[in-house]
């Protein structure tokens, strides 16, 4: 039976196969965070299945990772994900522990970790990896990372699946992003706008932006050269 840091907690005991048949929480508990911590806690305690002990530790991870939630704690997500690995390698946890280390507005921010975990979960499950690409993708399309490679950012994008115009959206990011070598405003709008037939509302939004911010640039020039000339140009 697992011992983990669960198990210090004091629960009533209950058939380990009940909680393996009752593991999915109904849309009750789901709205009660400390209802679904408790299960997920008695799960850990007293299941023996390392299969379940490791869903419901990766379910309590997701619980303190939530910043909308009352239970938000990085320290504790931390704990049941590295007991989630120490059971074995797997794709969930590997992308919370990267989740929580590309966080920059917390103290365990660590891109170089960030990185580590997320290339873990990719090579754990490259089927499901298609979101962890995405974030993959903006640790190294930071300015401020010390892992900043635009190239970089946009490679790991290779072979993703443009679902939603999510991976068109983060490539147009990059081109339109000044800092970037290889800029290109032309190569950004066309991005934005597969990410907007892609359905992509952020892509529609950045398309627009840009042509109007093309037509505020046109406007400026004509006054500008009627100035120059002293005609009034149309």
């Amino acid at each position: 039976m697992y011992t983990g840091w669960c198990s210090s907690i004091s629960v009533s005991r209950t058939d380990s196969n009940d909680f393996e048949e009752d593991y999915d929480d109904s849309e009750e508990e789901k709205d009660n965070p400390l209802k679904e911590e408790k299960k997920f806690r008695e799960i850990v305690n007293n299941s023996s299945s390392d299969k379940i002990i490791q869903k419901a530790l990766n379910s309590l991870a997701r619980l303190y990772t939530n910043e909308g939630s009352t239970l938000y704690d990085y320290n504790k997500a931390l704990s049941c994900l590295n007991e989630s690995v120490a059971i074995s390698k797997n794709f969930d946890a590997y992308t919370m522990l990267g989740g929580i280390y590309s966080d920059k507005n917390d103290k365990f921010y660590d891109p170089e970790k960030a990185e580590l975990y997320y290339k873990w979960a990719i090579n754990q499950n490259p089927n499901r990896s298609n979101y962890v690409k995405l974030r993959l993708s903006r640790l190294y399309a930071d300015n401020e990372s010390v892992l900043c490679d635009y190239e970089e950012a946009l490679e790991v994008l290779n072979g993703a699946s443009d679902t939603k115009g999510s991976v068109s959206l983060q490539q147009g990011n990059i081109y339109n992003n000044s800092n970037y070598a290889g800029y290109d405003k032309k190569t950004a709008y066309e991005c934005y706008e597969k990410a907007a037939h892609n359905g992509n509302a952020y892509g529609m939004f950045q398309k627009g932006s840009m042509l109007i911010d093309d037509r505020n640039t046109s406007v400026s020039y004509t006054h500008l050269r009627a100035h120059e000339t002293g005609r009034n140009l149309v």
